[in-house]
């Protein structure tokens, strides 16, 4: 039987940028099936072959411990090609779903799949937060209650300060490569009310 077309609208960006907010609330208003990315990053890890995607397939069996005895720069580089490695994975996964209509959100969705999956894009954007809103609304150290989850030998602070560093890196890197290829880039300047985003995305996503 051959599957319907879709309808998927794509919801890129930052961490703390509001991407899975934003997401839920697009589908509550308009019937859409929700599709976090970070929720389904271990299947997308596990179908990565040495060969096709070397730093997923690497990443998915380091600890915390091997990523921070590394320098940040390393890492952020690390992150990066594996998110760009996910992409095609990420688009597999979506066309295999039961749905007609998606709303697809997370770091995963780089601009550059207006380049090389412009078929399966309805209608994109990318939100990019500003490293202010970042630190803002990032879980503070008091708030991870296991930190054996994130390392056995550094702090949780060490932990905190690693991942804002990682996060903001990779905000400029989709910031830049979305305006390369002049993809639609909101920048999350300042907390906002997640109402009036969800409105202005509303029209750029053209749903309402």
């Amino acid at each position: 039987m051959q599957r319907p077309e879709k309808t998927i609208y794509w919801i890129g960006g930052s961490a703390r940028a509001g991407k899975s907010t934003v997401a839920n609330m697009l589908a509550e208003r308009h019937g859409l099936h929700v599709f976090h990315t970070d929720n389904t990053w271990g299947e997308r890890a596990a179908m990565a072959t040495k060969e096709k995607q070397p730093f997923l397939y690497r990443v998915r069996n380091m600890t915390w411990d091997e990523i921070w005895s590394e320098p940040i720069e390393l890492e952020v580089e690390n992150y990066i090609k594996q998110q760009e490695e996910e992409l095609g994975l990420l688009v597999k996964q979506v066309e295999n779903l039961p749905y007609s209509q998606i709303v697809v959100e997370g770091v995963s969705v780089l601009p550059r799949i207006l380049l090389d999956y412009p078929h399966i894009v309805t209608e994109s954007i990318w939100l990019v937060a500003s490293p202010q809103v970042i630190e803002k609304y990032y879980p503070g150290p008091d708030q991870w209650e296991d930190q054996a989850r994130y390392s056995n030998h550094f702090t949780n602070e060490y932990a905190l300060g690693r991942f804002l560093k990682r996060d903001q890196a990779f905000a400029e890197y989709v910031a830049e490569e979305a305006g390369k290829i002049k993809a639609p880039l909101i920048h999350v300047e300042s907390p906002r009310v997640f109402e009036g985003l969800v409105d202005g995305l509303e029209k750029k996503l053209k749903l309402s």
